[in-house]
């Protein structure tokens, strides 16, 4: 005798949603208009295409990390130009006693915490990020004059930018900064770069007079930490951190800059898109239950009534994310699938998967014959990326066996059971 039983998979994943923002303004008044300058950090994570265990930045660094493309990948930084222009109000006079009467720069440079929601769902995660450097073109009238050097002995200014400041040029960092030399420069501007690896004011104190100074083309450097892409779902997820800026805000420029904006927001927008795949072997949607050593057993001896029917379905899987596993069934047996005859005699089927190394249940156990069911999912989670790994699935019938053989011998038992892989848990 002999029964017969189709298996089909259905595999889905969804991606993306429509954006939303929060935003996140700390330091200013209800009643104070708001101008705020943004940086757009864009990352996805999609492991066949990069790196399968972390985001990839997509966003377009400024000139920092182009120039110092070695640096920016060995110690995780990225950079990125800011539309904010500081422009003098007044003139920052010789040995100024008060460090906020000259150029003066405390900059929020601790870890903060933002949090990303996804766009469709509303789940949440966590980041963190902070500032580790900015950058700035300062403008001068030609420094030379400033200084009273000759125009002839210092053809690019760089003498001159050294005895104009105490301490030296910018290149050289007032602490807790440290000065970073980007490019060249002129006698009527200076690239500069500053890191800043704690919270803390850098000043300095001019040595001369400077009617007008202004500082253009900003740039920041930051370091951010992504949520573990492995316990998020596919989709989007956006959040934003605003600093002030100004005298007395998060980002202090001192007395004499006013910034051309009163805020600057870090918008971050993470893309996952998770692998979930599932290849079955040629043949594999059509099972066949049978006994334990096939049916000539009992043919041969109709007495020996075996005690199950079963058969191991091996799959193929690949995911990168959390995903459960689900069954619909055209035949029903109280909380069970079923396979039935042309009499609608019915007999039930338990089916349980096993899942590869890498994958755990809700719990953290390895996945070893977790029953499925019809009227409830089960969630799986990853303890690592899963690529192309063998897994099981188990069907099996031990009940009714005997009264199948014994009463409705010579009939063909069927049914279908669609295997559900949803990534959307």
């Amino acid at each position: 005798m002999k029964g017969d039983y189709s298996m089909s998979v259905v595999r889905r994943l969804v991606l993306t949603g429509s954006h939303w923002l929060l935003m996140l303004l700390g330091g200013l008044g209800s009643a104070a208009p708001v101008w705020a300058a943004q940086v757009d950090v864009t990352a996805k994570y999609y492991p066949v295409s990069h790196d399968k265990y972390n985001f990839y930045n997509t966003t377009r660094p400024s000139r920092f990390c182009e120039l110092l493309y070695l640096r920016c990948r060995d110690d995780k930084l990225f950079s990125a130009d800011v539309n904010i222009v500081l422009t003098s109000t007044g003139e920052i006079r010789a040995d100024h006693a008060i460090e906020r009467q000259g150029v003066m720069f405390k900059v929020p440079a601790s870890w903060k915490t933002i949090e990303v929601r996804n766009t469709q769902t509303g789940e949440s995660h966590t980041l963190k990020a902070r500032i580790a450097g900015f950058g700035f073109k300062s403008e001068t009238e030609d420094v030379r004059k400033l200084v009273g050097m000759p125009v002839g002995s210092d053809p690019s200014g760089e003498k001159s930018y050294q005895a104009l400041w105490s301490g030296g040029s910018f290149d050289t960092a007032p602490r807790p900064c440290e000065g970073v030399r980007v490019s060249l420069n002129s006698p009527e501007y200076f690239n500069f770069v500053w890191m800043t690896p704690v919270d803390g004011v850098c000043a300095k104190k001019a040595n001369f007079n400077i009617p007008r100074i202004d500082f253009k083309e900003m740039q920041i450097v930051y370091q951010w930490e992504s949520p573990d892409p492995w316990g998020m779902a596919s989709g989007t997820y956006v959040g934003a951190l605003t600093y002030t800026l100004g005298a007395g805000g998060e980002f202090d420029v001192g007395d004499i800059l006013a910034p051309s904006e009163n805020a600057l927001t870090l918008k971050f927008t993470l893309d996952v898109e998770h692998v979930l795949n599932v290849y079955l072997p040629p043949g594999g949607n059509r099972v066949e239950l049978v006994p334990e050593g096939g049916w000539q057993r009992w043919l041969q001896n109709p007495a020996h009534i075996p005690k199950r029917l079963f058969r191991d379905q091996t799959f193929h899987i690949s995911a990168s994310g959390r995903f459960g596993m689900r069954l619909i069934c055209s035949n029903m047996y109280g909380e069970w699938c079923a396979i039935r005859n042309e009499n609608n005699h019915s007999i039930p089927v338990a089916v349980d998967v096993s899942l590869p190394s890498g994958m755990v249940d809700s719990e953290g156990r390895p996945v070893v014959r977790q029953a499925l069911r019809n009227d409830r999912g089960v969630k799986f989670q990853l303890g690592d990326y899963v690529d192309h790994k063998p897994g099981t699935l188990h069907f099996e019938t031990n009940r009714l066996v005997d009264e199948m053989l014994r009463e409705h011998a010579g009939s063909t038992y069927s049914g279908t059971i669609t295997v559900v892989w949803d990534s959307e848990v």
